[in-house]
């Protein structure tokens, strides 16, 4: 039987909109796959409107898709959310966890991070320390923030500075703090505040210069002394290769919203595992991402985990079970696929569903 495809909406607050697609098939079972960050809901149900047009593909047929119509963000995300859907459904169908599905086995607890980024709305130095200070309190051994968000004026490196500095100090030397520039910064602004940021011992520095930019990374890298990350929006290893194979780039980024689902995404994590990368997987989402990421880290073996701490809204309540983070670990739920569906009150509420069949 051919499933139905169904987009949700779920808006947790004014900054974060979730969107995930929900298969289902004959059998009573559903598999989900989000798809958010991308474009906005309606920009959405277009594209996978088109994408389902003639039935529901497979995952392989839906990255074929996404990549004809010229491999842009909003079509690979919504090809990835529909492929980490079939993905789970397949799991689940199979009685298997995703990670045991994708030749894994058990999911362990898998490390995480705090990303505090949005979830500080006082944006000060005291608004970034006080939210690092809660993550910390909550049992996150590292925080990421992006310091130089917003900021104007020939010294806003050097505004941003001030706000990782205060959290360093807030934290403490013993716990991981990671910078991501979101490619504010040009590479004379990073190069003058490079001393002081180093000093601050940063686990990485994320964005500093586009991936193709390799002489940029490069010199950034040398001048900083730590590793850079980057890579959230790959779809391919090409996309990193240069940067890799010159030593660029440290550690990679990929999502499993934008890189296709949870088995490309697991497939081009064992390709930079291998190039002697480290792997973090970018999830700056629900729990719905959350869970396919967890799981394909389950398999991979290694990597840590980006969770979004502190944001406005029922973050664990919008999926049952509801989400487990403890201690600074990822709890996998103890079911098939990935282990968790959503919860019909917290979404509905907000919807205005779509459905394909």
């Amino acid at each position: 039987m051919t499933p139905t495809a169904t987009l949700h909406r779920l808006r947790l607050n004014r900054r974060s909109e979730w969107l995930v697609v929900e298969l289902t098939g004959g059998d009573g079972l559903a598999g989900y796959g989000e798809c958010s960050d991308a474009c906005d809901a309606e920009t959405a149900a277009t594209l996978l409107g088109r994408l389902v047009a003639g039935g529901v593909p497979s995952p392989d047929q839906a990255w074929r898709w996404a990549v004809a119509a010229g491999g842009d963000l909003p079509s690979r995300t919504i090809a990835s959310g529909l492929a980490a859907a079939w993905e789970d459904l397949n799991a689940r169908r199979a009685g298997q966890s995703l990670s045991t599905w994708l030749g894994g086995g058990a999911v362990p607890d898998v490390p995480t991070y705090a990303n505090i980024n949005r979830g500080t709305t006082v944006r000060t130095s005291d608004g970034f320390a006080t939210h690092a200070r809660s993550a910390v309190a909550a049992g996150y051994r590292a925080v990421k923030l992006a310091p130089f968000d917003g900021l104007e004026g020939s010294d806003r490196a050097e505004q941003g500075l001030v706000r990782v500095q205060a959290v360093r100090a807030a934290v403490g030397a013993d716990v991981g703090v990671m910078v991501d520039v979101h490619h504010v910064l040009r590479r004379d602004e990073l190069l003058r505040i490079a001393p002081e940021l180093r000093d601050l011992a940063p686990t990485w520095v994320e964005d500093v210069a586009p991936l193709d930019e390799v002489g940029d990374l490069l010199a950034i890298k040398s001048a900083l002394d730590c590793p850079l990350a980057g890579g959230e929006h790959i779809g391919d290893l090409a996309d990193v290769r240069a940067a890799v194979v010159a030593g660029a780039l440290d550690v990679v980024m990929p999502d499993v919203k934008h890189a296709g689902g949870a088995r490309r995404t697991l497939d081009l994590a064992r390709r930079v595992w291998d190039m002697g990368c480290a792997v973090a997987l970018h999830n700056p989402t629900g729990p719905v991402a959350t869970a396919t990421s967890g799981q394909v880290l389950g398999a991979l073996g290694t990597g840590v985990l980006e969770i979004m701490v502190g944001e406005a809204g029922d973050r664990e309540g919008s999926v049952v079970p509801r989400e487990s983070v403890h201690g600074g670990y990822w709890r996998a739920p103890g079911a098939t696929g990935i282990g968790l569906t959503l919860a019909g009150a917290a979404w509905d509420s907000e919807l205005g569903t779509r459905t394909w069949s």
